[in-house]
């Protein structure tokens, strides 16, 4: 990436040991992906791939099936997935500390400081927003996120 602003593609390939390859796209220019449709988005994952790895990029995935998830459009996720930039990993930490006494909390999977992008994360995260909340409503301060 050559500008901060400048549309930053991730890759996580062979998850597990499967013949699998996933790509994430964030910010404005996955949105306008997702108004150019999956046909853009595959381009666009193609180019970082070959960006990266060369002509192989291409020879690899010849033929290879694409499925395109729209998360902007679903209305469950609305556009959500989160990304700190390097560096900035702490920032999750804060993101999930309690406000206004315990009475404000932000939970999912970006709030938790070591799991983050998991259920696990998530899941953890929600119970500590809600333990918060519930020791608000008592009047006790809520302990810190771990």
């Amino acid at each position: 990436m050559e500008r901060e602003d400048e549309a930053a593609m991730t890759f996580i390939a062979w998850p597990f040991g499967q013949d699998h390859l996933m790509g994430f796209l964030g910010g404005p220019a996955a949105w306008e992906a997702s108004r150019e449709g999956p046909a853009a988005l595959e381009a666009l994952a193609r180019a970082e791939l070959r960006a990266a790895f060369g002509p192989r990029a291409d020879a690899a995935l010849r033929g290879a099936p694409v499925l395109a998830s729209d998360w902007g459009n679903d209305p469950y996720a609305r556009g959500a997935y989160s990304h700190a930039r390097p560096g900035r990993a702490a920032a999750r930490r804060i993101l999930g500390t309690p406000l206004a006494g315990g009475r404000l909390c932000f939970a999912g999977e970006a709030c938790h400081p070591r799991l983050a992008a998991t259920v696990g994360g998530a899941w953890e995260s929600g119970e500590w927003a809600a333990h918060a909340a519930l020791a608000a409503l008592a009047g006790v301060p809520p302990e810190p996120v771990r």
